[in-house]
């Protein structure tokens, strides 16, 4: 019996256990997700108006959130609590307190709707969640579940100012307009894609200034966020319909410049700065969307984009944003607290930040579903200076922003240290960093101003390891790291290995004493960080899988002769399974001949290799 986490694995009976099976439904859920078909599960669920404005729809009617996901409301819950079905009980009951039920509410007094049938009122209408009228001392002292509002007036006023941009400068006279959106496009039918299309500025014979942008969101049902990126190269490939991409559009454009995700309506910016397009600024630019589809929907579309204001009258200072953050997370299962942190060293602080410093105007913290809390420290001197953010209660689908004014000074040497706190209480896997929706992030977006002071604004970090800061590399530096990228088929690293050790072969001695010299003479193989940073980064390199392949065939030997200690005890397939812990800390035991002894081994070595695949995955 092979024991890892919440997963069993029996393979000396050769049998699945339900554990296996409620880690793969785990691997689909999260907390407080907001799903569109709900609404058709509930009399009216896409008509229910919004206490702010009655021509408002709010479409995530069991959410804090009024465009769904995230927190549940008290009717959110009651509906969840009624396994997302419209029940006699719960048309009865009155979820806000208000004197009203859930059904007079919604339009179904008598509680006689059902599904695919037209509700017996269609007006009248009012939110089962919200204690009405909002302004009655009464309700506006509501308590609120899940932590973020303690009171109904809170959760209100923050909802009631969410879908109204206000940028006082986009409405100058000389303020143009560009709005770009795809072309209506089919959304896979799988839980997260990510799909970009670059295209032209519409005028590059002058010089402007981006000073705001506004989401259009087509489909509600699967936006969850869109990245505006700059493209340095004015050559780019322009695509007149969205491809498949990943965290970036590629090509040349890996400048951030404005980011929109739930929760959040559009971005205007500091009134002495903007991002400079045009002439002498960016002449293509590329959206990124990320669309999430949880319920594998196989006939959604999507024409969403986004509104860019540029002024011809050019301010004062150019302006960039930044992404600091922590790239190497690992949650455990049914975790109650994990934190993560992340830091910027004061090296390279200094090597990125130029002249009398940065200023920043604005910023927002970035984590999923599993994410608690955030904070973004400064320090300065070796003495914590401020907090640039601080989320005491985070919430992925409902983003606090802040707006500096003043802005915020940062100066060459000064510390930014990010900090996530992450609990899994309901997810039976661990939860890796990574791009889908299940999994997780730790990030910090800031605008700011000079560009032309920090024009390189990314500080990501893996574990200890910095990319700017060469004292956390533990050896494994630029010069090292450059042989794999170019003509690393040529090096005698890569012939000593792929000579002496076979693909996926069995380890054999001259294999094993080939990659413990390696080992020995190059620091970026040495040191595990670094080597799981190479891996990532040159995923795509056929030479570097193929060196890979050649390391793989004495992975497990290595390790297994690392790490003595956790070898398994052997134990009775009946104690195996009895076994409380979820480490891995058992095998198999067959004495009753069911299993040979040559086959036992040979499913050992097996159990093995999966439990360091897993231990290795990075």
């Amino acid at each position: 019996m092979i024991r890892f986490n919440s997963i069993r694995l029996n393979i000396c009976g050769a049998t699945m256990s339900r554990s296996l099976l409620a880690a793969i439904l785990c691997l689909l859920a999260k907390d407080g997700d907001g799903y569109g078909i709900y609404q058709n599960r509930i009399p009216n669920g896409d008509s229910v108006p919004s206490p702010c404005n009655p021509n408002v729809i709010w479409r995530g009617v069991g959410h804090l959130n009024a465009q769904g996901g995230g927190i549940r409301n008290k009717f959110g819950l009651d509906f969840a609590a009624a396994g997302h079905t419209w029940t006699r009980e719960l048309c009865q009951k009155d979820s806000d307190e208000d004197g009203k039920t859930n059904g007079q509410e919604l339009g179904d007094p008598d509680c006689t709707w059902t599904p695919n049938s037209l509700p017996p009122l269609d007006t009248g209408l009012s939110h089962p969640a919200v204690c009405e009228p909002i302004d009655s001392e009464t309700c506006k002292s509501k308590a609120q579940e899940g932590g973020l509002y303690l009171k109904q007036e809170e959760w209100i006023a923050d909802a009631c100012k969410s879908g109204t941009f206000e940028c006082p400068a986009t409405n100058a006279a000389d303020v143009e307009r560009l709005t770009f959106q795809i072309p209506p496009t089919k959304v896979p039918n799988k839980v997260t894609s990510y799909m970009c299309q670059t295209f032209r500025v519409d005028d590059v014979s002058r010089d402007r200034h981006m000073i705001a942008t506004r989401a259009i969101i087509n489909n509600t049902n699967v936006m969850h966020h869109m990245v505006l990126f700059g493209c340095r190269d004015p050559n780019t490939p322009i695509f007149d319909v969205p491809y498949e991409c990943g965290m970036s559009p590629g090509y040349s454009c890996g400048s951030i410049l404005s980011v929109w995700t739930l929760g959040l309506d559009g971005e205007c910016f500091y009134d002495l700065s903007g991002i400079r397009v045009g002439l002498n600024g960016l002449k293509v630019l590329a959206m990124q969307y990320h669309w999430n589809n949880p319920t594998q929907e196989d006939n959604y579309m999507d024409s969403s984009g986004m509104e860019m204001y540029f002024t011809p009258n050019l301010r004062d200072y150019d302006s960039g944003v930044a992404m600091f953050g922590q790239e190497s997370i690992l949650i455990p299962p049914y975790s109650t607290g994990t934190d993560v942190t992340g830091e910027c060293t004061e090296t390279c602080m200094n090597t990125m930040v130029k002249g009398q410093g940065i200023n920043i105007t604005y910023a927002f913290n970035h984590m999923h579903y599993l994410g608690v809390s955030q904070s973004v420290e400064q320090h300065r001197n070796g003495q914590f200076l401020r907090n640039i953010t601080n989320d005491v209660v985070y919430n992925y689908d409902s983003p606090r922003t802040y707006q500096f004014e003043p802005p915020l000074e940062v100066l060459p040497g000064d510390r930014i240290v990010t900090k996530c706190h992450y609990k899994s209480p309901k997810r039976g896997i661990t939860t890796f960093y990574g791009d889908e929706t299940l999994d997780e992030m730790c990030y910090i977006f800031f605008t700011y101003y000079p560009f032309q002071n920090m024009p390189s604004p990314f500080c990501l970090a893996h574990d200890e390891w910095v990319y700017c800061d060469p004292a956390t590399r533990k050896g494994c530096q630029q010069d090292d790291i450059g042989k794999f990228f170019t003509g690393f088929n040529n090096t005698e690293l890569y012939q000593n290995i792929t000579t002496r050790c076979e693909h996926f072969s069995p380890c054999i001695t001259e294999c094993k004493e080939a990659i413990l010299t390696a080992r020995a003479s190059d620091p970026c193989l040495a040191d595990p960080a670094s080597w799981r940073i190479l891996s990532n980064s040159l995923a795509s390199s056929p030479d570097f899988n193929t060196f890979r392949a050649h390391l793989a065939s004495c992975q497990v030997e290595l390790y297994l002769e690392e790490h003595p200690t956790t070898s398994p005890a052997t134990k009775s397939p009946s104690e195996c399974e009895n076994q409380a812990t979820t480490k891995a800390t058992c095998e198999c035991d067959d004495s009753s001949g069911a299993v040979g002894n040559e086959a036992n081994s040979l499913l050992a070595k097996f159990a093995v290799a999966l439990i360091c695949l897993v231990l290795l995955k990075g």
